[in-house]
């Protein structure tokens, strides 16, 4: 069977656009400034939930995610990714704290983030090998990467 034959686009009565969309967020150690958000200076090892507020729109598909080191920590610095505070969920939890580390996430990933009415929000959770108020240098780039359906017609 020729599908070609068959496809007659004079007939089609809907536009759709599908399009991919990237948003970048820019994270510092406790103090930074010039970032979207920044750690919380304490004199703990607590882990740190950061809320990405509102990140992806609503009737959107998450479909990539890469975390980068853009400037050296002094601690190790443990880092996770999910769809609420403390879950690995999305990015599971591994250190990104030399210049050019980079985490990423596969596909399979996106299947615990599901597309909602909302608009969702992800979080970073980080843990340092040290107190946090130790932490004097680091700054991370997140590269969310989503199919925006808001514009389909």
């Amino acid at each position: 069977m020729n599908l070609r034959a068959n496809y007659h686009p004079e007939e089609t009565t809907t536009t759709s656009t599908v399009l991919v969309k990237s948003v970048k967020v820019t994270i510092g150690y406790p103090g930074a400034t010039g970032v979207d958000y920044a750690y919380t200076s304490a004199g703990d090892t607590t882990e740190q939930e950061l809320e990405i507020v509102g990140v992806i729109p609503s009737m959107c598909k998450l479909i990539g995610l890469i975390a980068r080191c853009t400037s050296n920590c002094n601690l190790a610095l443990n880092t996770d990714v999910g769809s609420a505070g403390g879950l690995g969920d999305i990015l599971t939890a591994a250190n990104c704290d030399d210049l050019n580390d980079l985490l990423y996430t596969n596909n399979s990933a996106f299947d615990e983030f599901p597309v909602d009415m909302d608009v969702q929000s992800i979080f970073i959770n980080s843990t340092p090998d040290a107190n946090w108020d130790t932490m004097t240098s680091g700054l991370w780039e997140l590269y969310i990467t989503y199919i925006d359906n808001s514009l389909i017609e």
